[in-house]
């Protein structure tokens, strides 16, 4: 394998960093200062960069460039200095997809994780709406809701699914990442012409969120895409325990309340 056939495997992806115990759970990892909070979460630039999608409180040394051993068939982690600070394998797939690169050294035990939905795919340059977009169900579409939007300066993006759902969750993530002019998204599940912004925190939830269901999500990509990645990845924990027997909308105001309760206002 080259170093160009690599670029396909790991480049223009997100990678969550998470922690495996003895018995395979995995644990999200957070950059953390002050009280700023945010996923670690890395990219592989073409260009040899390593890169930190969002607003993050700061910029780990030891992940700073990236390089591949074409000899040994390693990709090689450098820090900031160009010193070489991890020498991994090429991702394993896992369950549903989902890859992993297996960290060394004094993060053995760690691993960079790809959900299946955040595999590359081409970006559209030419997109109706701008940098907003309205994401429903079919059900929910009229034309008068198309029409009424589009005067608002919103695209909308119909998904098939049931809003809440593993499919919808996974599907809205990836039409995220194909479209990476989008900063504003709106997530309904009313019907409704609602156009509601968070005014003081990251995200905006609806009122009208029960303990298992949504109404109305919305907020900047960089939260949103983190809500909606922390969803699958506990979604898909969810999978591999027989004894969970949470609904997938369960599993998304669980992971709201326990990783996001101090960054939402209720609208």
């Amino acid at each position: 394998m080259n170093k160009k056939t690599v670029k396909e495997l790991i480049c223009d992806r997100y990678w969550e960093y998470r922690h495996y115990t003895e018995k395979n759970d995995s644990v999200a990892i957070f950059l953390k200062k002050d009280s700023l909070r945010a996923y670690f979460l890395i990219q592989f630039g073409q260009d040899g960069r390593i890169l930190f999608p969002g607003a993050v409180p700061f910029k780990p040394n030891e992940y700073s460039m990236w390089d591949f051993d074409e000899e040994e068939q390693k990709i090689v982690i450098l820090d900031k200095n160009g010193n070489e600070n991890q020498r991994v394998d090429i991702p394993i797939e896992w369950i549903n997809g989902i890859q992993r690169i297996f960290l060394t050294g004094e993060a053995k035990g760690d691993a960079l994780v790809c959900e299946k939905s955040t595999n590359k795919r081409k970006s559209h340059p030419y997109f109706l709406g701008g940098t907003q977009v309205f994401i429903t169900s079919r059900k929910f579409v009229t034309l008068d809701l198309i029409h009424d939007l589009s005067r608002l300066g919103f695209n909308i993006k119909i998904s098939n699914h049931q809003v809440a759902s593993y499919n919808f969750f996974s599907d809205t993530f990836e039409y995220i990442i194909q479209h990476p002019q989008l900063q504003k998204i709106i997530i309904s599940n009313t019907g409704k012409l609602e156009v509601k912004l968070p005014q003081n925190h990251q995200l905006l939830i609806s009122k009208d969120c029960g303990p298992s269901s949504i109404a109305y999500l919305t907020g900047n990509r960089a939260p949103i895409l983190e809500l909606l990645s922390s969803v699958l990845m506990e979604n898909n924990q969810h999978l591999l325990n027989s004894e969970d027997n949470r609904a997938e909308e369960e599993i998304f105001q669980a992971v709201l309340q326990t990783q996001f309760s101090d960054r939402y206002e209720l609208g």
